[in-house]
């Protein structure tokens, strides 16, 4: 018996070690890496111009939210495009629901802070024809986000996930949500 358990347990371990051949990701670690993500992130944001996209969503009720790829916010100077899911409940509302998060509008009071560690903390609002809308949005030095969005009639709600700086031809092509 004692003779099949070691080969067993390698057996079952060896899968675990095929994916160490030398190289544990695109971004190793490295200060040069972690600088230049650093930089790279900090000039969009100073510049007012990225992305998050978001994967996980967090309602104040219930689970966690794993989300599928596609559900973003993106900044572009003055402007927000949300295309975010909502998990909640809705105080008062239009009949059907309403569009919720999915929205283009207008950012107003924009500010952007350091906080601890490297940090970037970020609130801005917006305006729909439904409901009015306060994001605080907290960039930390690798590049992850973690965005809070508030709202007059509904649930708060919040999402995690990463900084896409914007290049030029990405704003160009950008199309409108509907």
């Amino acid at each position: 018996m004692k003779s099949l358990l070691l080969p067993g347990i390698l057996f079952l371990a060896l899968p675990l070690f095929q994916g160490l051949n030398g190289e544990i990701s695109a971004n190793d670690g490295s200060p040069a890496d972690s600088a230049a993500v650093y930089e790279t992130v900090y000039d969009a944001i100073a510049d007012t111009v990225f992305t998050v996209d978001v994967d996980m969503a967090y309602p104040m009720t219930g689970r966690s939210v794993n989300l599928a790829s596609g559900y973003s916010i993106s900044v572009d100077k003055d402007r927000i495009v949300s295309y975010l899911p909502y998990f909640g409940r809705a105080y008062s509302v239009t009949y059907g629901g309403g569009d919720g998060l999915v929205f283009e509008a207008e950012i107003s009071e924009y500010s952007c802070t350091d906080g601890k560690k490297g940090q970037k903390l970020l609130v801005f609002g917006a305006k729909t024809d439904e409901d009015s809308f306060t994001f605080h949005l907290t960039v930390f030095s690798d590049g992850t986000a973690s965005l809070s969005v508030t709202s007059i009639n509904r649930q708060s709600i919040s999402y995690s996930g990463e900084v896409i700086p914007a290049s030029e031809k990405t704003r160009k092509n950008r199309k409108k949500i509907w």
